[in-house]
């Protein structure tokens, strides 16, 4: 929520700005931006400065292992360090030569700042039902090229198909 005072823009305005924004007049006279669509004016999830700093301080300690405190390089802490606080990204999901059949290919290309450890796919009909699920298979040519082959038919006119990435895991965390 963002409050602002004496705005000759936001002077006067209330109820809802296209369909992101909620504006409206508190009681003290403050006007209250909220994201629209939320039941109440519920604030959405923030982390905490706190919550911030833990997970620097587990990328840190990710960075360095204890056995390699000495021997890493600051370079290479801090590529481990932005890898554990960027997570990986689904770049293109190549559905064109899936038609719901089994033994057809679904092309994931995703990256990460180090690399990605594995894909995951589920495919869901249009009912919710869950038609099947797996992992994806890194390609030999191309590190952020991955190939999903169906198992089964859907035996369905539409599916979703959802894409999970995963990244490396920290120390401790496998």
């Amino acid at each position: 929520m963002a409050t602002i005072q004496n705005d000759l823009v936001v002077k006067g305005l209330s109820g809802k700005v296209g369909k992101q924004l909620a504006v409206h007049r508190r009681r003290d006279g403050q006007y209250g931006i909220y994201a629209a669509g939320l039941v109440n004016h519920q604030t959405t999830h923030v982390e905490t400065e706190e919550a911030q700093n833990s997970r620097l301080y587990e990328a840190l300690f990710y960075a360095q292992p204890p056995t390699a405190r000495e021997s890493s390089s600051q370079t290479d802490a801090s590529v481990t360090v932005a890898d554990v606080i960027h997570p990986p990204e689904i770049h293109r999901i190549d559905i064109s030569r899936y038609t719901g059949m089994a033994g057809e290919l679904i092309d994931i290309t995703a990256g990460d700042d180090v690399n990605v450890s594995s894909i995951g796919v589920l495919i869901v009909s249009d009912d919710g039902i869950l038609v099947e699920k797996g992992s994806a298979v890194l390609c030999d040519r191309n590190p952020y090229s991955w190939k999903y082959v169906t198992k089964t038919n859907s035996g369905s006119r539409s599916v979703k198909i959802i894409v999970d990435v995963a990244d490396v895991m920290p120390i401790g965390e496998e």
